[in-house]
């Protein structure tokens, strides 16, 4: 099984992405880990570790759920993104953080496949965090909205994860979304606002965006 994992490695893009980003004595440690199928668009931005540094700490790419095995998984970098510790991106994610923008993920972060993340200013995730597949975040519009009279209509907005969340396959958190501690995000909801309740089950789309269930405990 050790060797299977070491043959998915795509070794080059490896190389290229620790000794491009990070400094010579984290670097020859390789921490960062590609896999094969994902593709480096642009690593014009900072890549920080701050955490004890080892071997395959942050693995990108990789094929773990059976169903996506053969998308690609993409990097594009023009902003920061900071690692407290250990994560996993599955293949056929895409992390994006724009020029100007902060995507910060706490310890033990892990996505299975499939999710999106386009960061324009900032996008925080606490210690714990659990994605399934096909998830969207982003803390933009990407398109600019103004008012008759010029007025910006659809600024950024921080996106704020806690600590110990899961977020359920096919949904989408946009602009201005606050996930509390201890939370999960059901299947196929859209959220677009601040909750503050820990501990609950959310969900819902539009106007029916809820707590549907309060006072959970949730283990993997």
């Amino acid at each position: 099984m050790k060797l299977k994992y070491y043959f998915q490695i795509n070794w080059l893009k490896t190389f290229y992405i620790n000794f491009s980003t990070l400094p010579l004595k984290s670097a020859i440690k390789l921490p960062i880990v590609l896999f094969y199928r994902t593709v480096i668009r642009s690593l014009k931005g900072k890549i920080i570790i701050d955490a004890p540094v080892s071997h395959g700490m942050i693995k990108i790419g990789r094929a773990d759920v059976s169903h996506w095995q053969y998308a690609h998984t993409i990097l594009d970098i023009n902003g920061m993104v900071h690692f407290a510790g250990k994560a996993t991106v599955g293949r056929g994610s895409a992390l994006v953080v724009n020029r100007g923008g902060k995507l910060v993920t706490g310890k033990k972060f892990r996505i299975t496949a499939g999710t999106t993340i386009l960061c324009e200013k900032s996008i925080t995730f606490g210690d714990n965090f659990l994605s399934s597949w096909d998830n969207l975040i982003m803390d933009s519009d990407h398109h600019d909205i103004f008012s008759i009279t010029n007025e910006p209509l659809n600024s950024p907005q921080p996106v704020t994860i806690g600590n110990h969340v899961w977020l359920g396959c096919r949904c989408t958190l946009l602009k201005g979304s606050v996930i509390p501690d201890d939370c999960v995000v059901a299947s196929g909801s859209v959220i677009t606002k601040a909750f503050s309740e820990k501990s609950a089950i959310i969900g819902g789309n539009g106007k029916n965006q809820l707590v549907l269930k309060s006072n959970i405990i949730w283990r993997e």
